[in-house]
């Protein structure tokens, strides 16, 4: 439970963050399309441009004005779930740390769950077991005519016809555990696998964005300087 807490937690804070810096961005797009807009309503009224590309333009600030506000809303509904999960405030919190996790040297939290409850099974079929085997009891018994001793070999259980099939059950169940032990190992190394392919994945496309937004960022600047002029 903790540990779903702690991932719960996590998840929410980095979408908080995401939000953020996406409001970031179209704060300062809309700072940007707003110049232009001016631009370009001083061309519309000088009879240089068309009034079709001024409307572009405001459509274009509507909807970046809408995704800042929806990247806000995000923002704060995420902090207030984690405000009610912390015990203090944490919206002034921000950035995110390198973590660095060693697939190889890390268990699996299903693994260890897997284990945990395959020794569960195999200390209860180790008690049902012993259940079954014979216990030599010494036995003393004094009266009027002597006294007589015994050894007698007894069981928990009683055998019967039975007995032969709940041995089998027993170990059935040993082996049953030691295999969902191992398939949780199986499901657990497909998971990390694949978790670091998508890690690769966004590095990469991040790399990418980084381009694009260079290039972006020149397109606009030429675009300005063409309307200024």
């Amino acid at each position: 439970d903790t540990n779903r807490r702690v991932y719960e937690a996590l998840a929410l804070y980095v979408l908080a963050q995401e939000a953020r810096e996406k409001a970031g961005l179209s704060a300062a797009a809309l700072k940007d399309m707003g110049r232009f807009a001016y631009i370009m309503e001083q061309r519309v009224n000088g009879g240089i441009s068309d009034t079709s590309d001024l409307n572009i333009l405001r459509q274009k600030l509507a909807e970046i004005r809408s995704s800042e506000q929806m990247s806000r809303e995000t923002a704060e509904t995420s902090f207030a779930e984690l405000n009610a999960m912390s015990v203090k405030k944490l919206d002034g919190v921000s950035g995110l740390s390198a973590v660095s996790v060693d697939p190889a040297g890390a268990r699996p939290l299903a693994v260890v769950l897997a284990e945990a409850e395959k020794e569960r099974s195999v200390a209860g079929a180790q008690a049902e077991r012993a259940g079954h085997m014979p216990v030599i009891c010494a036995q003393v018994i004094g009266g009027t005519g002597g006294v007589s001793a015994g050894v007698t070999a007894v069981t928990a259980k009683p055998l019967g016809f039975g007995t032969g099939a709940s041995l089998k059950a027993i170990e059935a169940a040993t082996e049953a555990a030691t295999r969902r032990v191992a398939q949780a190992d199986e499901d657990a190394r497909r998971d990390i696998a694949r978790l670091m392919q998508e890690a690769q994945g966004l590095d990469r496309q991040g790399m990418e964005a980084q381009a694009l937004t260079a290039q972006a960022k020149a397109n606009l600047d030429l675009f300005q300087e063409q309307y200024d002029a």
